[in-house]
């Protein structure tokens, strides 16, 4: 499990490096409130939505805490999780009659955080949110989970992962 959790770490920080040398020379659209590179490699074709979607949230949160060597790689959405508690197959496209998982890998040590979870529904209310405190002395996997019995409605879902109360990423999903 370990080192399946290493290796997903490394090749999201390989395209991580990638990607930072191809946009050398490149100008970014705006930095202002977004999450850096790294913590962008591993985002759906949709991102550009998301980001924008996550500024508007920076505008009334508290301020994102220094990060020191801390950093979010990449967030992994599924319907089922392995023995460690990390999702399996990371998809867009879930399963109505299962629970939702979301899997927010990190790197780096930091001396404590408090990520959190905030689900939206497609009408674009939060039905849940969860928050873990963790103080991370290296590779990291915090997942999160939501569970309907009666089913989730069909739609299109967010999930947007925070640091101390600041959204970093906004995830999109749909349910079918």
């Amino acid at each position: 499990m370990k080192r399946l959790l290493a290796t997903l770490l490394f090749a999201t920080l390989a395209l991580c490096a990638c990607d930072k040398a191809a946009d050398k020379g490149a100008t970014p659209a705006s930095s202002a409130g977004t999450p850096d590179a790294a913590a962008t490699a591993a985002v759906p074709a949709s991102a550009s939505s998301n980001e924008a979607a996550t500024a508007a949230l920076n505008a009334s949160e508290p301020p994102l805490p220094d990060l020191g060597q801390f950093q979010i790689v990449s967030v992994l959405l599924g319907n089922g999780v392995d023995a460690g508690h990390v999702v399996l197959a990371d998809t867009r496209t879930l399963a109505a009659q299962q629970p939702i998982y979301a899997s927010v890998l990190s790197v780096g040590a930091h001396q404590g955080l408090k990520i959190s979870a905030d689900w939206i529904a497609p009408d674009g209310h939060s039905f849940a949110k969860s928050e873990q405190s963790v103080v991370p002395d290296s590779d990291l996997a915090t997942t999160f989970k939501v569970e309907n019995p009666a089913g989730w409605p069909v739609g299109d879902y967010q999930v947007r992962i925070a640091l101390n109360g600041h959204t970093v990423r906004t995830e999109s999903f749909t349910v079918q």
